[in-house]
């Protein structure tokens, strides 16, 4: 009879040392997963954004894991396009001059308005782009076995343009597992990194 015991011992021990697999770990997994089918979801519906987003995964912010991480809250997109930087006086008084920044460039494309690029239309048709890729993907199963369905919530704020996609477990939920959430940064092929809209 002893022996049953030191071998029914031997189990709960070796049960107790297996370190449990984190939730931050399965979500984390997730994550890439759903990173990787919106990569595929922006080439199937022929994006221009097709390609060019390089880090979805430090958007991420987790709602329900042990560890906290701290997200990165731009979206990078290398942009396959020249531009010429320009700096244009909008508004001058004895106090005070604001310049925004326009960005000249020589092809033809829908966010190009007079020769210049618009900024509110490229974040308009990524925004389009991004809600035809969440509307294909709606509900996605990941290796872990959690469903996830996701939505996009877009904020502008003192007119900044504020996208979080949202992926809940359950439709009841008020917070999401976790989310994407960021401001769109563009890398044009010479220049560097340009905030927009």
């Amino acid at each position: 009879m002893s022996f049953k015991f030191n071998e029914a011992i031997s189990i709960v021990a070796e049960k107790l040392l297996e370190t449990p697999k984190l939730k931050y770990e399965t979500y984390s997994q997730d994550a890439a997963e759903i990173s990787a089918k919106m990569d595929q979801e922006l080439i199937k519906i022929n994006s221009i954004y097709k390609g060019t987003v390089s880090n979805w995964d430090e958007t991420v912010q987790f709602y329900k894991t042990e560890v906290p991480k701290l997200n990165l809250p731009f979206l990078r997109l290398k942009m396959p396009l020249r531009v010429e930087p320009e700096r244009i006086l909008i508004f001058s008084s004895d106090e005070l001059q604001r310049f925004k920044l326009k960005l000249k460039t020589s092809v033809n494309y829908p966010i190009v308005d007079n020769g210049y690029l618009d900024g509110e239309k490229l974040t308009q048709i990524f925004i389009r782009d991004l809600n035809r890729v969440i509307d294909g993907i709606s509900k996605i199963t990941c290796s872990s076995g959690k469903m996830y369905k996701l939505c996009v919530i877009n904020e502008i704020w003192h007119r900044v343009t504020f996208i979080t996609i949202a992926a809940k477990e359950k439709d009841s939920e008020v917070d999401p597992s976790f989310s994407y959430e960021f401001r769109l940064l563009f890398n044009f092929t010479n220049s560097g990194w340009i905030p927009m809209a």
